[in-house]
């Protein structure tokens, strides 16, 4: 029986292989048939890299108006602890359909075209930031349990590898079992989410990169930010989409 976190993970990403191996390429998300070399398929990419017109030039805050990037309401009145704020695209039905197959549906073999979809797009952003690791946002240990791995963990050493930069897991833990975010407001989003992240050593980094799927309120990252930024760590953050609240 399947039940360690990592025993769960190992036994779906041998399954993936195996089926590459098997069955013809085909696009994880809409199953059209993929060229060689290709993880998704040039309609899926499109629609996951669909950038706003304009956005906060602090935390990707998405703006209907085609004016240049400025900071958002938010920003200008609370400024985040992270420096910037990157995403792949916008939070659309497509985002939607790809982030719930990789995070509740165990689809993991989506990580590397996720990844590859923000390398693509903010490579030189991140390799000017320089970071010298990668934290995923972490999941609580009772949530781990249930779902079997962590998403954010699973795009962060992807990134990991094709950028070459470390990835450090263990360092930033959750240490409350929050409730959903779904319903609540921005500001119901941050007192949820207060104190629910810490550093289980004192880290010796200075820039650092974190990692998760989603980001709307931005709150989830504020808050892993919080530890970060006590330490004297300078934190950027990149997400696979970018929705608003």
């Amino acid at each position: 029986m399947l039940t360690a976190p990592a025993t769960v993970q190992s036994a779906l990403r041998r399954l993936a292989a195996l089926g590459n191996l098997l069955l013809p390429g085909y696009c994880p998300l809409c199953e059209a048939l993929l060229r060689s070399g290709e993880w998704l398929c040039s309609a899926c990419r499109e629609q996951l890299s669909t950038a706003a017109p304009s956005a906060c030039s602090r935390c990707a805050e998405p703006y209907h108006s085609p004016d240049a990037d400025h900071l958002c309401q938010r920003c200008r009145a609370a400024e985040p602890p992270f420096i910037w704020l990157r995403a792949a695209g916008l939070y659309n039905d497509s985002a939607a359909t790809a982030v719930a197959a990789f995070k509740y549906r165990g689809k993991i073999s989506l990580d590397r075209a996720l990844a590859q979809l923000i390398i693509t797009r903010h490579a030189p952003r991140i390799r000017e930031f320089a970071p010298q690791l990668i934290i995923p946002v972490p999941l609580h240990p009772r949530r781990l349990r249930r779902r079997g791995y962590n998403q954010a963990l699973l795009l962060a050493r992807q990134l990991g590898r094709q950028l070459d930069i470390p990835v450090d897991h263990t360092s930033l833990i959750r240490t409350s079992d929050t409730t959903t975010q779904l319903h609540l407001s921005a500001q119901q989003r941050l007192n949820n989410l207060r104190h629910a992240f810490a550093l289980s050593r004192p880290l010796a980094a200075d820039r650092v990169l974190l990692v998760d799927d989603v980001a709307t309120t931005t709150a989830t990252l504020r808050a892993c930010c919080q530890p970060l930024h006590s330490n004297g760590t300078t934190c950027a953050a990149v997400v696979i989409a970018r929705a608003s609240i």
